[in-house]
């Protein structure tokens, strides 16, 4: 990543994977735009972070299932003068019950949080991208978007649909300069995994 032509934003960012992309983004010298909407943890997060590293990095409060949140938030950020040439699209949540017993607010929840953020962070930060002539774009998937587990279907749908998305956008906005890659990480632990896995 060039730093010259931009700052990185990241979804999902206090998560485990999202601290650590975090972290190794800030060590590599970069600014990082931080999104994610557990604000409560946000004091306790940032502290983790040397002073001279919280320099580059800002916190945004931002429920990436909210169309609306997400527009409003690439304006401020266009308003404030700041360029992301860097997406990357991390946030990810899980919810596990048979097909049969899935509720609905489930199955949307996952869907949104997956699928429907990674849409609307894509289409609010791609067109300065194609205007500029640069722009980087990671998508988060899952191996669960090719080997699903039991009870799995929102997640799995959601992963796949990155999947697809990634391809068709990386088609589209190839030839503005603008490339778009999906990650398919296997189980990877964390602090909410070690709940589960003692």
């Amino acid at each position: 990543m060039d730093e010259q032509r931009g700052a990185v934003l990241i979804t999902g960012a206090l998560g485990g994977l999202g601290t650590a992309i975090v972290e190794r983004l800030l060590a590599d010298g970069h600014s990082v735009v931080a999104c994610d909407r557990r604000q409560a943890l946000v004091d306790d997060w940032l502290g983790r972070f040397a002073r001279s590293a919280r320099e580059r990095l800002a916190y945004h409060h931002v429920d990436v299932t909210r169309e609306d949140q997400v527009n409003a938030l690439a304006e401020r950020l266009r308003g404030d003068g700041i360029h992301i040439a860097y997406v990357v699209n991390n946030a990810g949540v899980q919810g596990a019950a048979d097909v049969w017993a899935m509720e609905t607010k489930v199955w949307e929840r996952v869907i949104g949080v997956n699928l429907d953020a990674t849409f609307y962070f894509t289409r609010a930060f791609s067109r300065p991208m194609t205007e500029r002539g640069f722009g980087r774009i990671v998508n988060f998937a899952s191996v669960y978007a090719y080997h699903p587990g039991k009870g799995q279907s929102p997640y799995a749908a959601a992963k796949a649909g990155i999947v697809g998305f990634t391809h068709a956008t990386a088609l589209e906005l190839a030839e503005h300069g603008v490339t778009v890659n999906v990650i398919a990480p296997g189980l990877i632990l964390h602090e909410g995994l070690r709940a589960l896995f003692p």
